[in-house]
This record gives structure tokens, sequence and C-alpha cells, in this order.
């Protein structure tokens, strides 16, 4: 599947739509992350610079919701001005719900994860089964499988983050092995398809 034909089955058209490059740098010592962000108002404008910056050896993710514009704040630890790209509060719409399903020995032994992309496709075949939701759009991301659900059409950020709780305990009583962080979190990113997993 193209990157194009992939981000136009999982963004929502409403809202801006961003990509978050990953950046780092060293600080007294610490190594400091934080994404960049890159508004675009079409898929397609998102989809060809997703692949531009991967070209350039940048690790692009893409957020899953569209969003609202962004908002001026002041960084409450440096009194610094902030702006506010992608929260909770500025989701507009959603078009999918997600799992991000880790892989590796040592998630396996902790329970949170699988000890192989196999084992953790044929969980989600077993989850898919079990409560007789259609199979999703899976992707390998390298070190795991993205799952996602999507939507008949749009909904509302708000209320996706009403059902995501929901969405939660269902995959917490059928016990498939994702990580909550990601699908209880609207605001979340993951890397799109066509692209590289730098970790």
């Amino acid at each position: 599947m193209k990157t194009r034909e992939f981000l136009s089955r999982v963004v929502p058209t409403a809202g801006i739509k961003y990509l978050a490059e990953l950046k780092s740098f060293q600080k007294d010592g610490k190594d400091i992350s934080y994404f960049k962000h890159y508004p675009y108002e079409s898929i397609g404008a998102m989809a060809g610079a997703a692949l531009e910056l991967d070209e350039e050896g940048c690790a692009v993710y893409f957020a899953l919701a569209g969003f609202s514009d962004p908002v001026e704040t002041t960084n409450k630890k440096t009194d610094k001005p902030k702006t506010l790209y992608r929260t909770q509060s500025q989701a507009v719409a959603v078009k999918a719900f997600w799992a991000d399903i880790d892989c590796g020995e040592a998630k396996a032994e902790t329970g949170q994860g699988y000890a192989t992309k196999q084992e953790a496709a044929q969980a989600v075949k077993r989850f898919c089964q079990a409560t007789q939701l259609p199979v999703p759009l899976i992707v390998d991301s390298g070190s795991g499988l993205h799952c996602y659900w999507t939507l008949a059409s749009e909904i509302p950020g708000d209320q996706w983050i009403r059902v995501a709780p929901y969405w939660r305990a269902v995959l917490n009583h059928f016990h498939l092995r994702s990580d909550p962080a990601r699908d209880m979190d609207v605001a979340s990113v993951l890397r799109p398809v066509g692209t590289t997993n730098r970790k």
C-alpha cells in the first residue's frame, strides 16, 4: 500500500493534518527529544512531504486526528512562549481506532506485548473473531504492529475521546496486549507506511 492511500484511509479530511519529525539533542549531558510539526491542508500534500522527509533521513510520524488552529501559550517551567499544535482538546475529527502492539522477548515477558510479530498477528485475529470486529488495517512498524480499525465516517474528536475508555476496556477484556498510551490518546502519532523506522 502506498503512503497516500494509507493516510487517506486512516486520517480524517477535517482539521489540520500534521506530520511530526522527531528531533533530538543533548543538553547538560541529557538526551532531549521533541517533535517538530508540519501542518497540511490535504492528505496528498501530507503524503508527499512524509516521503520527502524520510528521504532526507528524518524520523517522521503522522498525527492520527485532524486538529484545530495552533494555540499560543507559555511554558510553565521556562516561562517562554510555547505553541500547542496537537493536544486532545484540539482534535476536531478522527477516522479510526487503533492499537500499537510491541513485539520482542522483553515485551512478552512483562505481558506488554508479544515475542514475535507472527504471535501478535495471531492475537489480533483471535481478538477480531471474539469481538466480531473486522480485520484491521495492519502495518509492520519495524518493532511491532500498528492496527487501524477505520470508521465508516469521520467522528468529532470529543466523541472519540468519550468512546476511547470503552475501546481500552474491550482490548483489556479480550487480552489484546497493546500500548494504552497510544490507543486512548487521540493526539497520538505513529509512523506512516512507506517511511523508515529509525530507532
